[in-house]
């Protein structure tokens, strides 16, 4: 897979716009989503046997399967990946919330294998599980309290 993306204006307007509010849609009531909402977003590689390429996110979770073909197939999350070799787009120190021109070819990746409508999809349902999150500890801590049970952390 050829990961690196031309920087310049490679983008349509429009779709670096839908990015930047996916990269900022996941946000943490502790403060961590400058990094978390990168989890979606693609973050290396894997080359199976035939020379398919399985493009997966943060948490290494496929995202999907690019072809020898060219063919783009969009995986689900828990699919198992056979692998011959893994390669990473950007090393910690690269990281997309820090580097402007990384966050370029992240975006550029995803215009190029068409993710938007998943990467969407996939942030919705982030969101999801975070706010059940935040509905069980909100009634943790006002159970606790109606129990006179301090809630300090």
């Amino acid at each position: 897979m050829n990961a690196h993306v031309d920087t310049g204006s490679c983008l349509p307007f429009t779709v670096e716009y839908e990015l930047d509010g996916l990269a900022r849609g996941l946000t943490s009531w502790r403060g961590t989503a400058r990094f978390r909402s990168w989890n979606i977003f693609p973050y290396g590689w894997w080359e199976e046997a035939d020379g398919s390429l399985v493009i997966f996110d943060r948490r290494y979770r496929p995202l999907c399967r690019k072809g020898p073909d060219g063919y783009v197939e969009i995986l689900r999350p828990s699919d198992r990946i056979s692998y011959i070799k893994q390669s990473h787009i950007y090393r910690l120190s690269e990281h997309p919330a820090d580097n402007p021109v990384m966050k370029r070819r992240i975006y550029g990746i995803v215009h190029r294998l068409g993710l938007l409508p998943e990467l969407s999809r996939r942030q919705q349902l982030e969101v999801a599980k975070l706010n059940r999150k935040r509905a069980h500890w909100q009634t943790v801590w006002r159970n606790r309290a109606l129990m006179g049970c301090s809630v300090d952390v």
